[in-house]
């Protein structure tokens, strides 16, 4: 198991009195220092918010990954089955390249990876299973919020989706637009070809739900 937490150790509980379980289990401690700073890592650096510092009482089990100047800000404990990984820093990306590298970098150390991406990071898409059909979710921001600043009201991305992974198993798919006209075609596709990547033209914003069949 692999749990990731972002913030600073608690030291109360949901009555307000001094608890400091996770703190002690972990011999994890964190001083607040909230600031904006630069972490660094083994691969690279990236501007965040830091919202303290840490300190451990157990180098054996605690490894250090991320610091902002001297100060300790990112680690990860094997004390218990599997790995916790604490940080004392935002980490989501905002569309920054190397904090999207950074945490592709520990998930990756994880062996944990995603069966869905956008070549648009700003672009969100998620796939839900039902029992025999799916359906593939692809939202676009307002414009100023791509990755790339681009304003124009469409864009074309790339959307790639390994959905065997997602429980859904058909050599041959048809993907239907739930929002679109009644006169659209549904788009014929391969698992093989939504595996490898397929062009997708969205406006900006956008929502599109695709139901996903066998065919």
């Amino acid at each position: 198991m692999t749990v990731i937490i972002c913030g600073l150790m608690p030291k109360y509980d949901e009555n307000l009195k001094d608890c400091r379980i996770l703190s002690n289990h972990f011999r994890i401690k964190t001083t607040v220092d909230y600031h904006i700073g630069t972490v660094t890592h083994k691969r690279g650096d990236f501007p965040t918010y830091i919202y303290g510092s840490i300190r451990s009482t157990d180098d054996s089990k605690v490894k250090k990954i991320a610091k902002s100047g001297a100060k300790l800000v990112g680690v990860s404990s094997s004390r218990f089955k599997g790995n916790l990984y604490f940080f004392a820093f935002d980490i989501a990306s905002g569309g920054n390249h190397n904090k999207l590298s950074f945490v592709e970098l520990i998930l990756k150390g994880e062996k944990i990876s995603s069966h869905l991406y956008c070549s648009d990071p700003s672009v969100d898409i998620s796939f839900q299973m039902g029992e025999k059909k799916g359906l593939l979710f692809i939202v676009a921001p307002p414009p100023g919020e791509l990755s790339d600043g681009f304003e124009a009201t469409k864009k074309e991305i790339i959307i790639k989706a390994n959905l065997k992974k997602a429980g859904f198993k058909a050599a041959r798919l048809k993907l239907t637009d739930l929002f679109a006209d009644e006169e659209a075609q549904p788009l014929k596709t391969t698992a093989r070809e939504l595996e490898e990547g397929i062009a997708l033209p969205i406006s900006i914003p956008d929502g599109i739900v695709f139901l996903v069949e066998r065919r």
